[in-house]
């Protein structure tokens, strides 16, 4: 049965710093299947091409003291990657942020940041984590169990890292990829198929994708308590959630929650880069998010969820295999059949004539 589970975001603040705000983006990407030719080429398998990534930008850096992530399925720390140095590339920062922006990159001995300038000012500043045997340093992230999931804490030392070097009154991004469990199903995606699909070279599929973030009924305890300190100011108060879904161009939205905010597809001269074995070139996004205005008195954002329905026709090569093997099979048992039930039918035609000769002996004489 599929479980679909909530994730969870939330950032403690310092004692005496209520103020503090944040936005959360997250990004889905569910990329098609590579062939089996290129998957022999890179290496690689499906699963580095489903993964979810996290982007938190921090208005008052200063006043955090941690950034706290929870994700519904097992994480290891090779599963995590820093989406930081991706920024020295302004594109994919224009992309990100749909801002006109230029990059600074600063001093090596000052490399823990980048800094993305906007109309000559600074518009916040990238973090890049300290990496330890090529994957992000203890130091800097935090990785353990929690429930029936992983936590993932950005520690102070990392939130506070670009402000070492200089004061800025600004803001601080930091954005992580966390590739997804490598099964049929992911902790997102909940995938359905027609009963007689193994009988057809090709069928429509359907995918239901469900995120949920802050949803506390589907939280482990530990979580629910973190995230009901909210209640005493003692997080940041969430003023944005993004949520965005990569999916192939030929799937259709058949149904959503709520209207998208926009839609596009991707460009793959700004993003070919961007993902592990190249971007596929027919990728469509679909873009929701939830917003508060803080100085109109709304009240911040608790929670969000996002469902989409998409069809798509599916006819690859693990799919006709099938339904030629199941052909095959029905060939054979209808020959095996045939083999068996002709000669019965011969022996019993047989013996009936035996039979009607016995019972007229006139017959049988006019035939001798």
């Amino acid at each position: 049965m599929h479980q679909n589970h909530s994730m969870a975001a939330w950032c403690p603040v310092r004692q005496g710093h209520e103020t503090a705000s944040v936005e959360f983006h997250f990004n889905l990407w569910r990329l098609p299947k590579l062939g089996w030719w290129r998957k022999f080429r890179s290496g690689s398998g499906d699963h580095d091409r489903d993964f979810i990534e996290v982007g938190i930008l921090v208005d008052q850096p200063e006043q955090i003291e941690e950034i706290c992530l929870f994700f519904p399925f097992s994480v290891a720390r090779g599963d995590i990657i820093d989406c930081g140095p991706f920024f020295r590339d302004e594109s994919i920062a224009e992309g990100i942020f749909n801002e006109q922006i230029s990059v600074e990159i600063p001093a090596a001995k000052d490399g823990s940041y980048l800094e993305l300038k906007t109309n000559g000012g600074t518009f916040c500043r990238v973090h890049k984590f300290e990496k330890s045997r090529g994957n992000i340093s203890d130091n800097h992230l935090d990785v353990k169990p929690a429930g029936h999931g992983t936590l993932l804490t950005i520690k102070h030392i990392a939130v506070q890292a670009p402000f070492n070097v200089k004061a800025l009154d600004g803001k601080t991004y930091f954005r992580l990829r966390v590739k997804l469990p490598q099964t049929s199903e992911g902790p997102f995606v909940q995938t359905i198929r027609p009963s007689d699909w193994a009988l057809q070279s090709g069928f429509e599929g359907i995918e239901l994708i469900n995120f949920r973030l802050n949803e506390m009924r589907t939280l482990p305890s530990e979580v629910q308590n973190c995230l009901r300190r909210s209640e005493n100011t003692n997080n940041a108060k969430v003023r944005l959630i993004a949520f965005l879904a990569a999916v192939p161009a030929v799937a259709d939205m058949a149904s959503s929650s709520t209207p998208s905010h926009k839609s596009r597809t991707l460009e793959h001269d700004i993003w070919g880069d961007y993902i592990s074995n190249g971007l596929p070139d027919d990728i469509a996004i679909y873009h929701w998010k939830k917003s508060s205005n803080f100085k109109n008195g709304e009240e911040p954002i608790s929670d969000f969820s996002a469902f989409v329905k998409l069809k798509q026709r599916r006819a690859g090569l693990g799919t006709i295999v099938v339904y030629l093997a199941i052909a095959f099979l029905f060939g054979v048992f209808g020959n095996v059949a045939a083999s068996y039930i002709v000669p019965s039918q011969a022996v019993l035609l047989s013996s009936q004539s035996d039979d009607i000769a016995v019972q007229d002996p006139e017959a049988q004489a006019e035939k001798n």
